[in-house]
């Protein structure tokens, strides 16, 4: 037979084997296409039949009860675990009610307990480090405590982990409606966070990521004294061992925060926050348990320091503005404040009141266990007399004259009224 070009055909080689491309893959045979296929189904049906496993109550079952164990070793506290979940598209893994005790000295429950705590996305494993795509907490609740010997109820779990692990890296960690208590049994400090929210996203490409926190309904109360509610929202950004806190802002009925700051070095933190505080001089007495007989609008600004082991220094000064009272006396002041671990000592620098000037330093002798111990030294300059009595109820009494008073005076349990003083009196 000739070819089309009229030419005489090649002979065929009958044991020559013709390879067949595929339509819509020309660098595979076939063949090969076929084995491919095979493998594929062969490895969907793997990961069917694993999940299936995996989905079973009885290898639930066996999971929960070698993971809850394992924890538990690790941790030296009972661990429980509701349930886990894994989906495919898009991949995650959920564990649902997780629970770990508290502390046996502490309150009774959980130290941290979960509804759902999730991975999403595929993780990747570099060395020691681990980076996760997005981690979600749903509903958790915290209780940190601090116990009269300094420890609290998460230092011994640390002390579980001490044997070292990895380093894990979260591109975006998501909290829902979380739950968070605090207390210090010895400073009589008992605060609850309930509502809050936090979201951390990384910033593009870079090793920092911006944090969000928000707290919609928190409270907080001292020793016996009366309970302080409030709103919290934090904005900051954390990158390689730094936190810089750009907003922080706190509103409550009875006062308000706005702060900024951070923590140069997250391996030995030491909080630095510039607030500055608005609130009414009575409040110091009903939230606190500083009672200073002062009432009226104040106003505070500065710097605080909280050091690694708990110790703290603020400076700030502080205004009395036009409103404000010290006990019956219309009063409008101003100074330096001092508060460290020992106290509380406010330096009057200069005061306005009874048609005079006074200078005063108040030193609040502690600042833990309530009722808090107050002296005060105080020096006034050409006070007037019917301006005294006018403010205690008896105008018109026509005494002109005008005096310097220093005195000192001291209070305790049942305030200024059973206080103790001396004090002279220059007309």
């Amino acid at each position: 037979m000739a070819r089309p070009d009229g030419g005489p055909e090649a002979p065929r080689d009958p044991g020559r084997r013709v390879r067949i491309p595929h339509p819509h893959l020309p660098d595979l045979t076939l063949t090969q296409v076929r084995v491919l296929r095979l493998f594929g189904l062969l490895l969907l049906f793997a990961v069917l039949v694993l999940y299936a496993v995996f989905r079973s109550s009885r290898f639930q079952g066996l999971l929960r009860h070698r993971t809850e164990t394992f924890l538990s070793q690790k941790l030296a506290r009972p661990v429980t675990i509701g349930s886990f979940d894994v989906s495919l598209l898009p991949p995650s893994f959920l564990l649902r009610d997780v629970s770990i005790a508290n502390d046996p000295r502490g309150l009774s429950g959980p130290c941290f307990a979960a509804s759902e705590v999730e991975v999403r996305g595929l993780p990747s494993l570099f060395g020691s480090r681990l980076e996760l795509p997005k981690f979600r907490l749903v509903a958790p609740t915290i209780v940190f405590e601090v116990f009269d010997d300094g420890s609290n109820n998460f230092s011994r779990l640390s002390k579980g982990g001490e044997e070292g692990g990895l380093d894990v890296t979260l591109s975006e960690a998501v909290v829902q409606r979380a739950t968070i208590r605090f207390r210090d049994w010895s400073a009589k400090v008992d605060a609850s966070l309930k509502e809050a929210a936090f979201v951390a996203r990384r910033i593009g490409g870079s090793s920092t990521s911006h944090l969000d926190f928000g707290v919609r309904r928190a409270r907080l109360r001292i020793g016996e004294y009366e309970t302080f509610d409030f709103s919290l929202g934090i904005g900051a950004d954390l990158s390689p061992g730094r936190l810089k806190i750009h907003d922080l802002h706190l509103r409550g009925p009875r006062i308000s925060l706005d702060a900024s700051g951070g923590i140069d070095n997250l391996r030995h933190p030491t909080l630095q926050l510039f607030p500055t505080i608005e609130t009414r001089g009575e409040a110091l007495g009903q939230l606190f348990g500083i009672d200073v007989p002062l009432t009226g609008p104040l106003r505070i600004a500065g710097s605080l320091l909280v050091k690694e082991k708990g110790s703290l220094e603020a400076r700030a000064t502080f205004d009395v503005e036009n409103g404000g009272a010290l006990g019956p006396f219309p009063v409008t002041a101003s100074g330096l404040l001092h508060v460290d671990t020992a106290g509380v000592l406010a330096k009057v620098t200069r005061a306005e009141m009874l048609g005079g000037t006074v200078e005063a330093d108040v030193r609040v002798q502690r600042l833990k266990n309530p009722p808090i111990p107050v002296a005060v030294i105080a020096h006034g300059h050409n006070l007037g007399f019917e301006s005294f009595f006018a403010a205690i109820g008896l105008p018109g009494t026509g005494m002109m004259g005008r005096g310097d008073l220093d005195t000192t005076l001291t209070w305790g349990p049942g305030g200024v009224e059973k206080g103790d003083g001396v004090g002279t009196l220059r007309i």
